[in-house]
């Protein structure tokens, strides 16, 4: 008789440890930082400046010397997202080098009823940036957007991303009066994301765009 209750225990026990971790998969991965895919979710991100899995253009490239020498414009590209999930109350933009794992821009804050950022949008001034929201340092400790720059020879992959929060205002910490890095922008939105959605795109630069000491101003460039 003993030993029916003591398996019968554990039994039990064994079926609210499992009902416990069908639980946990439903509301999504540990660690993931957003609630589950919605499989008829219609919230989408696109841009009329390029294409998902396009070469980046000219117009969204570095105009600095990062991994090369880079000429473009540095402008961030036209964004534009629809069909946001219920009860979304702001959104965040970002655009991340998954080849490199840095993140470049980040935009955050950006109210429910905004749905596009123009072209041009990430350009170096917190004022500059629509409708109030605010934007964060790129892993480069540059301030507002940060085009693609590769290293010379290799191709790298960005991708823009956006959030959409179930919170209306992140207050990210800000060192030393600088705006917050991106690993605060990420921390504060952590457990908030309703869904995402995202776009990407690919950049090369020639071999000959790298700078080196002898030459340091060489005349190839990306583009």
């Amino acid at each position: 008789m003993k030993t029916r209750v003591v398996l019968f225990i554990l039994f039990l026990g064994v079926a609210v440890i499992m009902a416990g971790a069908a639980a946990r998969s439903k509301a999504g991965q540990p660690g993931s930082g957003t609630r589950p895919a919605n499989a008829e979710s219609r919230f989408r991100l696109s841009s009329k400046i390029f294409e998902d899995g396009a070469t980046i253009p000219p117009s969204m490239i570095a105009n600095t010397t990062v991994g090369s020498v880079c000429d473009g414009l540095n402008q961030s590209p036209e964004l534009s997202w629809t069909d946001a999930p219920e009860g979304t109350k702001s959104f965040v933009v970002t655009l991340y080098d998954k080849t490199a794992g840095v993140t470049h821009w980040g935009a955050y804050n950006i109210p429910p009823t905004i749905d596009k950022l123009d072209e041009n949008a990430g350009r170096h001034a917190t004022a500059e940036v629509p409708f109030g929201a605010q934007v964060v340092n790129s892993v480069f400790f540059t301030f507002g957007y940060l085009g693609p720059c590769p290293p010379a020879g290799l191709v790298h992959h960005y991708e823009f991303t956006v959030y959409a929060l179930d919170k209306e205002h992140l207050d990210l910490p800000s060192p030393a009066g600088f705006p917050p890095d991106p690993e605060a922008l990420y921390r504060a939105m952590f457990e908030h994301v309703l869904e995402k959605s995202s776009i990407a795109g690919h950049l090369s630069c020639p071999a000959d765009s790298t700078p080196t000491a002898t030459d340091p101003n060489p005349t190839g460039t990306c583009p």
